[in-house]
């Protein structure tokens, strides 16, 4: 078993045909340069995979519930861990710029459903993070009790965050 820590700046050992990233970076700091370092430990023809949340917010309600909630979760986050979705969509340009091959992308955002098993993931995260949540000042509890209730209504109609995937080999 190989275990290294990506952000020390210290030497990572090894080279690899396959390096996949899932919902790492987002979480750490100084994204650019981590990216370059792991496909600098790419072997010729090796292939970097990198996958991190993404968000399509329906600009025609920034103020629902569901929305206020949502970017309450983001800037808690943000401020608690670090996390930061902001660059995401960039990876396909980080990789081009580590001179990787066949970089190509893709990114899903699935629908909440009522019920569905993403609409119950957001229930119980922001329940759980509920004192962060209003800790933002950007909702108080009556409006994550909306935004709750809203996951479970049959007029639920969101495209929750999904993931983009962006890859690349190296020549």
């Amino acid at each position: 078993m190989l275990t290294a820590d990506l952000t020390d700046g210290r030497p990572l050992p090894g080279t690899f045909d396959l390096i996949h990233a899932r919902f790492v970076l987002m979480h750490l700091p100084d994204r650019r340069r981590l990216v370059s370092r792991l496909a600098g430990r790419l072997n010729p023809g090796g292939l970097l995979v990198l996958g991190d949340a993404v968000e399509l917010p329906d600009v025609l309600g920034p103020s629902s519930p569901y929305r206020r909630t949502m970017d309450a979760m983001w800037r808690a986050l943000r401020a608690t861990i670090g996390t930061d979705i902001a660059a995401v969509p960039s990876y396909p340009r980080f990789l081009r710029e580590e001179g990787l091959r066949d970089v190509a992308a893709e990114v899903y955002c699935p629908p909440l459903v009522p019920g569905g098993p993403a609409a119950l993931f957001w229930s119980e995260t922001w329940s759980r993070m509920r004192p962060q949540l209003e800790a933002t000042g950007l909702v108080d509890a009556d409006v994550v009790d909306q935004a709750l209730t809203y996951l479970s209504a049959p007029h639920l109609a969101e495209l929750g965050p999904g993931m983009a995937m962006a890859w690349g080999r190296r020549g």
